[in-house]
């Protein structure tokens, strides 16, 4: 009897062991069958972000494209206001006898802007033509895009008051009242 019950007791070890081992085998086709799973779905998901970093380098060149366009055609208004300006101040306003004491800073101080506007401009885009969605890191790309679109429309909002500056104390002078400011 003895040996039976060791000889029960045997085989029950034997079938939880082997019950075990098929219960371990089985969790492990599942797990890797998760993680199969898992690996699809952040490949998805890379796919995804790729994709969405395709659309965002488009629309990047897009507002890099109106950036340069909007520098252009503002720069070149610009340059027409500071020239009818300096013809004013030259052909009408200095004949008649008046006159304003810091106009060569004042113009000087445009030029300064205007160079601004440009080196930022062109900052920005180098910083875009660098731009790839296979680079390390295109989120810092992005946002030093960003900052670069901002710093070139400082540059212009400060050349543009700069030639405010400049037709204010030519009608300062040229009339004795500085006029109300319209932003």
């Amino acid at each position: 009897m003895a040996h039976r019950i060791k000889l029960l007791l045997g085989l029950l070890i034997v079938g939880l062991v082997i019950g075990a081992f098929s219960v371990s085998v089985h969790a492990q086709e599942r797990m890797m069958e998760k993680n199969i799973l898992r690996r699809q779905v952040v490949d998805r998901l890379q796919g995804a972000r790729l994709e969405a970093c395709q659309a965002r380098e488009q629309g990047l060149k897009t507002r890099r494209d109106n950036l340069s366009r909007l520098v252009v055609n503002m720069e070149s208004a610009f340059d027409s206001i500071v020239t009818r300006a300096e013809n004013y101040y030259q052909s009408v306003m200095l004949p008649a006898g008046k006159s304003v004491s810091n106009f060569e800073a004042l113009v000087a101080e445009i030029n300064t802007k205007k160079v601004a506007v440009s080196t930022s401009a062109e900052a920005a885009r180098a910083n875009m033509a660098v731009f790839s969605c296979d680079a390390d890191a295109p989120r810092q790309l992005f946002t030093q895009f960003r900052l670069d679109m901002g710093a070139v429309k400082t540059a212009l909002s400060e050349y543009r008051t700069a030639i405010r500056y400049l037709i204010v104390a030519l009608h300062t002078a040229n009339t004795g009242t500085a006029p109300a400011l319209v932003k």
